[in-house]
Parts: C-alpha cells; sequence; structure tokens
C-alpha cells in the first residue's frame, strides 16, 4: 500500500495475494485507488492503520493451509522382536534369547516390558532390552514366548504459528509373541550282510544315516554297492504307510515295519518310530530309494 504525493486526492492500495510453491513467496499485486479523506485515514499526510506484517502472513499462510499444521506430521513407533534358537532336536536344552527391537519415533519413552514364557512371567523391565532364558528345553510341543512393551503418550507438536497441531501418538502396548518346538530326526543305514531289526533305540540313534535334519514325508535315501540290508527309522507320527520307488520300481511292499521306541537328544523324551526293514539274499549294487510316508 503507498500514499501519491504528487496526487493527494488519492491513496494507490496494493492489494496482494501471497502464495507458497516450491519454498518460494510469489506475490500477484492489483491496484486500487481511493480518494483521500476517507476513513482510512487519521488525517491526509498519514497511511491507513493496518495490521502489522506477521500477522497479515499468518493469516494468509494458516487459512490457505500452506504453514499452519501442514507437513507436520507424527510417526507411530515400532516393535519387533528376535528369538533365538526356535528350532532344535527334541530333548535338545538351550539358551534362547529374545532380542527387542524398538524404534519411538514420536511415541513417549516405554513404561514397562515384561517378557514371559510358557504363560509364566519371567523377566520385568522399564526399557526393552535383551533377555536369555537358560537351559531351555526342546520337546515336540510348540512352545510360545511372549513379549509385551508399554510405552506413554508422545509429545504434541507446534506448526509454524506456535499452535498445537493434532494427531500426537497416544500411549500404547505392544504385544508379540515367538514359538520354538524340538523337532525328530529320520535315522537310516545299510550293513554289508543281513541283520535282524534292531530293537533298541539307542542303536538306531547311532546311526549317521538320515543326518541332524528335521524327519520328512518324502525324501531319498541312498545305498552303496554290495549292501544286503537297508534300515529306515522314521517317527510313526509321519504315517504307518512307505512308498519306495526303487529303479522305477515300487517295492514298498518289500520292506517290514516294526515299532521301536527312540529317545531324542540327551537320551531323553523317547518316542515312537516305525522302523523300515529292506533285506537282500545278495549284495546290491549301488542305488537310491525314492521314499513316500503317508
Amino acid at each position: 500500500m503507498g500514499y501519491n504525493a504528487i496526487k493527494p486526492d488519492a491513496v494507490t492500495f496494493h492489494r496482494g495475494v501471497i502464495s507458497r510453491q516450491g519454498g518460494r513467496v510469489a506475490r500477484a499485486f492489483t491496484t486500487v485507488k481511493q480518494p483521500a479523506g476517507t476513513d482510512d485515514f487519521i488525517n491526509p499526510f498519514k497511511l491507513p492503520e493496518t495490521p502489522d506484517l506477521p500477522r497479515v502472513l499468518r493469516t494468509v499462510f494458516v487459512e490457505g493451509g500452506t504453514l499452519g499444521g501442514a507437513g507436520v506430521t507424527y510417526d507411530a513407533p515400532t516393535f519387533t522382536i528376535t528369538v533365538a534358537p526356535t528350532l532344535l532336536e527334541a530333548g535338545s536344552t538351550s539358551n534362547i534369547t529374545v532380542t527387542p527391537n524398538w524404534t519411538r519415533n514420536d511415541a513417549g519413552a516405554p513404561t514397562a516390558y515384561s517378557v514371559s514364557l510358557l504363560g509364566q512371567t519371567t523377566f520385568n523391565a522399564t526399557n526393552p532390552v535383551a533377555h536369555t532364558f537358560n537351559n531351555v528345553q526342546f520337546t515336540d510341543v510348540l512352545q510360545t514366548i511372549n513379549v509385551a512393551l508399554q510405552y506413554a503418550a508422545g509429545d504434541i507438536k507446534k506448526d509454524g504459528d506456535g499452535n498445537d497441531v493434532p494427531g500426537r501418538v497416544p500411549a500404547g502396548t505392544f504385544n508379540r509373541s515367538a514359538t520354538f518346538r524340538g523337532f525328530r530326526r529320520a535315522f537310516w543305514t545299510s550293513f554289508s550282510s543281513q541283520v535282524s531289526t534292531p530293537t533298541d533305540g539307542n542303536v538306531i540313534r547311532g546311526w549317521t544315516g538320515g543326518g541332524a535334519g528335521e524327519a520328512q514325508r518324502n525324501f531319498v535315501v541312498p545305498v552303496a554297492a554290495n549292501m544286503y540290508d537297508t534300515i529306515i527309522a522314521l517317527p510313526a507320527i509321519l504315517g504307518n504307510n512307505i512308498s519306495a520307488i526303487i529303479n522305477g520300481f515300487e517295492q514298498g511292499s518289500a520292506f517290514t515295519r516294526t515299532t521301536v521306541s527312540v529317545p531324542g537328544a540327551n537320551n531323553t523324551l523317547p518316542t515312537n518310530y516305525n522302523v523300515w526293514h529292506l533285506t537282500s539274499l545278495i549284495p546290491m549294487p549301488a542305488f537310491n530309494i525314492n521314499v513316500t510316508i503317508t
């Protein structure tokens, strides 16, 4: 807005619209002439009373949504846990470590943290920290670890005008869980002579065939050359029927099945195994057995 000193009968007003784009302020002005001596003047030589510039800018920006709360956001917290180990042979005993992964963002500080094993709270703290359960036995039953984290409400943010911005992160609770269990191994071996089916589970545990992996219903048993008998031991829970493909032919009916109690790791937690025995009157060349249990 300006005063025309050459023509005191009129005052020239530059009325503009202020917009903000890409971080720059652009002004587009229109010009309006107004006779002197109107209510806009206290005297002919004084410009009209106008609001202070900061207040004008605040009004334009806030009402236009360009400043105010625009661009002010709240980020919710995140929380996960890592648990290890979670899968070992049944009967194994191991320490299990629970590691929390907490990102506060715009939430408040943690207020309570607990870790529970098998429904029993065994660790309490204020802040999430790693916790280790010692000497936990892995069984056939799926076992659960539960973790709870409570946190306070976050701070209220201010906009460029100092006003509160709605949307603060409220107080809340995270509940997380993880499971662990023991698995049963498969065992197998071949013999260079005819043998009897074992009845002692510890003998079966001594076989190196089958490795340390979890027993499955579909797998391949390699048999070396010049072997007579091959015996496969699998957890009975997998099924009582065997399909055995040898050189393209079904030979499942050639196996005999008995049941033997085989212990888990550390000679604990015995369970029933189906023991499948294939015998030959003469030594055989090398071959593979493609096994399916149902």
